[in-house]
């Protein structure tokens, strides 16, 4: 299937390649189905595209790239929820945001996607120090 995407263009993805969001992301609870995409290969930088909605993509990283210290404890149900239990099925990346001077990722909110049974989700992380804005310009020069 060819898709309009917001970064790179038609392209073309498999049926396979969809994860569904049965929640949608937060404040895009409309947009349900959605594809990762690799921007560039020397980046830590993917694309979280909805595949409904060409406007709708975010970018995102996996957080273990540039946060080696990242720690988060998502439970058990919600894994569940995805289809398992098992974290070795499981990808998970944050939303960053780009400013004029600023890179920053929301470390408080990340999106947890079963690989196996292709159904992702948003999760917060309530009991936890991270923020919706870590820095990670100038942790991105290091990598």
């Amino acid at each position: 299937m060819i898709i309009d995407t917001k970064f790179s263009g038609q392209i073309e993805i498999n049926d396979e390649d969809i994860i569904y969001f049965e929640e949608g992301l937060l404040g895009f609870e409309d947009a349900k189905k959605y594809v990762v995409i690799n921007l560039d290969e020397a980046t830590p930088f993917r694309s979280l595209q909805s595949v409904e909605k060409s406007e709708v993509a975010f970018i995102v990283i996996n957080p273990w790239d540039i946060f080696t210290d990242y720690e988060i404890d998502i439970d058990d149900n919600e894994l569940l929820s995805l289809g398992d239990i098992d974290i070795k099925n499981f990808m998970l990346y944050t939303l960053v945001t780009i400013t004029e001077n600023r890179i920053t990722t929301n470390l408080i909110g990340p999106v947890i996607i079963n690989v196996n049974s292709r159904k992702g989700k948003q999760t917060v992380l309530y009991k936890s120090s991270y923020t919706t804005r870590h820095d990670i310009i100038s942790l991105i020069k290091k990598v």
